[in-house]
């Protein structure tokens, strides 16, 4: 018994071996995929903040390319959007890249904690007056929406950007804005879904 065990142990040990020496190109590669960050954070900390300075809720907002979010008529005694404006203060050059997903309201309606997705961003600004035009998700939630700095936004210490939220209801007071981070350094490794 004990000799079967220690010439598994050396023979495991030896596939082992061949299989960093024969392959270590692949496992190399791995381990770089393996250590890659997050795509699409961004970077919150004491260089980057992101506050908001303003929120209203209409029935209805216009977005680029025709397309239009509204509470249909049945349901604006009950819901209204929420159109925040957020202000993100940066290093000047640093290029940012906002995705819906990541953004979510979290807020009281009386005393009720609740959390809405994102279903539109707006392009980023360096004034807050200035016009953003907004790109709306295709279907209910945020869909694949995401916006990027362009250079004068890139170049610019300070931005403003605008989200839409679905369903406030009357009541809605005291929200913030979260923008999702990653809750571990590396990345979980899945093999996909490929047959």
């Amino acid at each position: 018994m004990r000799t079967d065990r220690r010439c598994a142990a050396v023979t495991g040990a030896v596939v082992a071996a061949a299989l960093v020496v024969g392959g270590g190109g692949v496992l190399w590669a791995a381990l770089e995929r393996a250590a890659r960050d997050c795509p699409l954070v961004v970077p919150l900390g004491q260089d980057i903040r992101a506050e908001v300075v303003a929120v209203s809720f209409p029935d209805e907002v216009q977005g680029v390319g025709g397309r239009r979010m509204r509470v249909p008529d049945a349901k604006r005694d009950k819901f209204r959007l929420g159109l925040v404006t957020i202000k993100i203060t940066k290093p000047a050059g640093a290029a940012l890249t906002l995705a819906a997903a990541d953004v979510t309201l979290h807020y009281y309606h009386g005393d009720h904690a609740e959390v809405a997705p994102c279903e539109g961003l707006s392009t980023f600004s360096m004034t807050n007056d200035a016009e953003r035009p907004m790109e709306l998700s295709e279907s209910d939630g945020p869909g694949f929406l995401k916006q990027s700095t362009g250079a004068r936004a890139t170049a610019a210490d300070v931005l403003y950007v605008d989200a839409v939220f679905y369903g406030m209801e009357p009541d809605s007071n005291e929200c913030w804005i979260c923008i999702a981070q990653p809750v571990q350094r590396g990345g979980f490794r899945s093999g996909g879904w490929r047959r």
